[in-house]
């Protein structure tokens, strides 16, 4: 209660802390998002995405600036009696039991030519990549290698990397990112739950480059892990890595990306079994108007080493939807999921839609 009690005070005060010194800002960002979902001949109402956070920055010289940004998942139609703050032990990637949940968490210095330097919970320099796909709705991003072991990837340092360090920086039109992950010797936590294997270091690189309307980009990341290949299912004792490579392709009103990944160590099928992928991404979106636009796109993650028609467990479905903004800060979407995906009993999928609308503040 008394971390909420300082951010709803933070969020009170904003306008009288940014009138004392002009050279300082903060200011609150975020969104409500609200949905009904529908999958398994069942009708929910959901949250699907809401969030609040402070920014603020602080001039330094009249190139260089320094910034902080905070991020809380919240969950809008918590129905819980008690409010419950998630505190990222385990990094995982939603509760919902949690009321707020740490998303984001880290201070930058904006060096100008010089680079970017960040520190702490963020997005990963591999994200910059594998987020070229990763722009639906509700679904999407399941098959890039960003958000494994059932987490946002900030273990393993693929989507939002907890204790990391990135700089960033471009030369001759060429973006790259270098990344470390800043502690050690910590469990490797697998579905929420402790796996007996240690991880100890962790880095990643980026490159990308445009081509005029085409955006090419490679990154990779590795965690070294330590531990008996027995501590967990399917595991051969050695390091866990990803690697991608995004395409991109985006007109005046059409935008095509593809991404391709490998992973070693890294996935888990829908029990506690590690495995290596092999992943794909598609996306397809068309901007009808400023206001109205349309996507429709494709997953698909595998074992490496299996064919992917016989694999037992994949992840497969096609994504189809349209948003609309009838205001700057008002979005409508619908979107829904022909899921082909095999579980380990050779189950389908589920299908499932989802109805929406966000309000963003």
């Amino acid at each position: 209660m008394f971390k909420l009690s300082i951010l709803l005070f933070s969020l009170i005060s904003l306008n009288s802390y940014g009138k004392i010194n002009p050279k300082k800002e903060l200011s609150a960002f975020g969104r409500v998002s609200i949905m009904t979902h529908y999958e398994d001949s069942d009708l929910s109402l959901e949250d699907s995405g809401s969030r609040i956070g402070l920014y603020a920055q602080k001039k330094l010289t009249k190139k260089f600036r320094a910034y902080a940004k905070g991020e809380w998942a919240f969950n809008s139609v918590n129905n819980t009696a008690d409010l419950s703050i998630g505190n990222d032990n385990k990094y995982t990637s939603t509760d919902a039991a949690q009321t707020f949940r740490r998303r984001l968490g880290f201070v930058a210095f904006d060096l100008d030519t010089y680079g970017e330097l960040r520190f702490g919970k963020q997005w990963s320099v591999y994200s910059d990549v594998s987020h070229y796909t990763d722009d639906f709705n509700l679904f999407g991003g399941s098959a890039s290698g960003t958000y494994n072991l059932r987490t946002d990837g900030g273990q393993s340092g693929t989507g939002r990397v907890s204790h990391g360090v990135t700089y960033r920086n471009q030369f001759w039109g060429i973006k790259y990112g270098l990344q470390a992950k800043l502690i050690k010797n910590k469990e490797l936590t697998l579905d929420s739950n402790s796996s007996g294997v240690t991880a100890k270091d962790s880095y990643g690189m980026m490159i990308q480059r445009a081509f005029g309307k085409f955006h090419m980009g490679i990154a990779y990341n590795q965690i070294d892990l330590e531990g008996d290949e027995n501590a967990i299912s399917g595991y051969d004792g050695g390091n866990s890595w990803s690697s991608v490579l995004g395409l991109k392709y985006v007109g005046d009103f059409t935008t095509i990306a593809f991404v391709y990944n490998r992973s070693k160590n890294h996935e888990i099928d829908d029990g506690t079994t590690i495995f290596d992928g092999e992943g794909q991404e598609l996306i397809l979106s068309y901007k009808f108007t400023e206001k109205l636009n349309f996507k429709m796109g494709y997953n698909l993650l595998a074992d490496f080493d299996n064919d992917l028609e016989d694999n037992e467990y994949q992840r497969e479905y096609y994504i189809v939807g349209a948003s609309l903004k009838p205001h700057r800060d008002i979005k409508l979407f619908i979107e829904g999921r022909s899921n082909q995906s095999k579980s380990l009993d050779g189950d389908k999928g589920n299908d499932s839609a989802g109805v929406g609308a966000v309000l963003y503040f």
